[in-house]
């Protein structure tokens, strides 16, 4: 049994999943080939870590298995550790900002997400960042 603090309640945790260890292993990844950038206007034009790059090669170095991929990125998002800014394709690499660091206590509060990708509305905001995204980089001030 382990325990987490949130802030001045302690949680009792039996153990944690593998999901959970995998979680913190990927953002680890993440920020280690992340670069500070500033932000669009969807974030207040802040600077924050920016993840570049393909995430099935990343998750794949990590030797996970890969069913785990879909799980991994979806807990990271349910924890609002990490957003995509762009998706990827085979030839286009995907763009994540990391939020925070995955913790017990992110894991363990967070509600779970109904189903992978989050609700309908969560999709649907997402689709309109996607586009928004796609729409500044096409233009000259972009």
């Amino acid at each position: 049994m382990s325990e987490a603090t949130n802030g001045s309640e302690t949680i009792e945790v039996e153990a944690l999943p593998t999901i959970y260890d995998y979680c913190v292993r990927v953002y680890q990844a993440m920020k280690e080939e992340a670069s500070e950038e500033t932000l669009g206007a969807q974030y207040g034009d802040a600077e924050g870590l920016v993840y570049d790059g393909f995430m099935t090669k990343l998750i794949a170095s990590l030797n996970f298995p890969v069913p785990y991929y879909t799980k991994i990125l979806g807990e990271l998002k349910r924890m609002d550790c990490i957003r995509q800014l762009r998706r990827g394709g085979s030839t286009t690499t995907s763009r994540w900002v990391l939020l925070q660091e995955p913790t017990v206590e992110l894991f363990v509060k967070m509600p779970a997400s109904r189903k992978p990708g989050g609700s309908r509305i969560e999709q649907l905001e997402q689709q309109v960042r996607d586009l928004t995204n796609r729409l500044n980089e096409g233009s000259p001030d972009g």
